[in-house]
């Protein structure tokens, strides 16, 4: 989210004062919300009954801003892998909302946009309350334009979709499709139709050829969602971007589903990146090797992401059983090639709430390389009120 540009009669507008008002407040939200967690976890300890261990619990945002960044980057890639894998053809799409939706005029200014004046046509009583309502009429066209999509591709389509806020925190959406060829002229046309049925105005349809560049496709989403924190204004537009979102109740982020979970694969990549456990035995040649590193060393010469990279070397057991009579009966799945490097054995209990919705809880979770367990759920009790 970069700096406002505007000119100085611009500058004294009430609405350009509530935007720059909702930026401080935005950022002031992020912070206090990792205050909170802060003090939350504090007043807790978590006992590892299994190795009757005291855990401290802390929370940082930087630390799981990175974190959420890099999960983001491989799980995006591994779609786009999937889609090279069939030799689809990805599209990027991009839609601004009308002009009633927009507080001020623009023009181009040095590569930047310069706000001169008021629009006419804004519709709204306030900034805060066009970004509720921008957000809302977004999922809307969105909704109708997968819709007719899918029409065509049916289950042949991979998507990523982002929301971003303009400067003047007035929300767009950014898209990636991947379809086969077959279905190319037909998107078009539907892309097209939904434009003129909504009165769209700044919109953009690219082709992205992802043949020859593994990441080509996958840099245009990362680039709209993924700030470096390299510097102090990286770090201050992730906060004002974190509290933007948690006060309009926006989803930054949505892809289509993929067929590893991401809870399987964060426990998979600690497992190998733990120092105890990522080091095992070889029988073969009767000397310690390094798992992370074998692996890494895979993945850079397949040109490949990790997470796909489990994906495709893994044999999952799923059994989910049921706490009570109020659920179906037991269900039983397998995923993968039982030769996979990784097998999973994963067992939940499933059950329904106060308000008839279902539960899932992990009872049995083991995960294996080579046959050698590198994880095992463990068992943990809470303790509050700690200090």
């Amino acid at each position: 989210m970069k700096k406002i540009y505007a000119t100085k009669t611009l500058q004294k507008d009430k609405l350009y004062n509530e935007i720059q008002e909702s930026i401080k407040t935005y950022y002031k939200i992020s912070i206090e919300k990792e205050q909170k967690q802060k003090y939350y976890l504090k007043s807790l300890k978590v006992l590892n009954t299994t190795k009757n261990k005291l855990l401290d619990l802390d929370y940082d945002f930087e630390r799981k801003y990175k974190e959420y960044s890099r999960i983001t980057q491989q799980r995006i890639s591994t779609i786009e892998q999937m889609a090279r894998d069939k030799e689809y053809v990805s599209l990027f799409i991009t839609l601004t909302l009308p002009s009633c939706y927009h507080p001020f005029k623009s023009v181009s200014y040095k590569n930047e946009r310069l706000y001169t004046k008021r629009n006419d046509e804004f519709a709204f009583d306030s900034v805060n309350e066009a970004v509720k309502s921008g957000y809302q009429f977004l999922n809307e066209i969105y909704k109708t334009f997968y819709k007719r999509v899918k029409n065509f591709t049916k289950k042949e389509l991979f998507y990523v979709k982002t929301i971003e806020a303009h400067t003047t925190l007035i929300p767009h959406l950014h898209c990636l499709l991947f379809f086969p060829l077959e279905h190319y002229d037909a998107i078009r046309g539907v892309y097209k139709r939904i434009i003129d049925h909504y009165q769209l105005q700044r919109v953009d349809m690219e082709e992205v050829l992802i043949k020859d560049n593994i990441n080509c496709a996958s840099r245009y989403i990362l680039k709209y969602i993924v700030k470096s924190l390299n510097d102090s204004s990286d770090y201050f537009e992730a906060r004002v971007l974190d509290g933007w979102k948690r006060v309009n109740k926006i989803r930054l982020l949505s892809n289509s589903q993929i067929p590893l979970n991401l809870e399987i694969y964060k426990k998979i990549y600690y497992s190998i990146s733990n120092i105890e456990k990522n080091r095992i035995f070889s029988k073969k040649n009767y000397k310690l090797f390094n798992v992370k590193e074998i692996i890494d060393e895979k993945v850079r010469t397949q040109g490949i992401p990790i997470y796909y990279f489990f994906q495709q070397n893994l044999f999952l057991e799923q059994k989910i059983f049921n706490a009570d009579s109020n659920c179906s009966k037991t269900k039983q799945t397998k995923f993968g090639n039982i030769e996979s490097l990784f097998h999973i054995k994963l067992d939940m209990e499933r059950s329904r709430d106060s308000k008839n919705r279902l539960i899932y809880k992990i009872k049995k979770f083991i995960i294996k390389y080579r046959g050698i367990e590198i994880y095992q759920q463990q068992k943990y009790l809470i303790l509050k009120n700690y200090i």
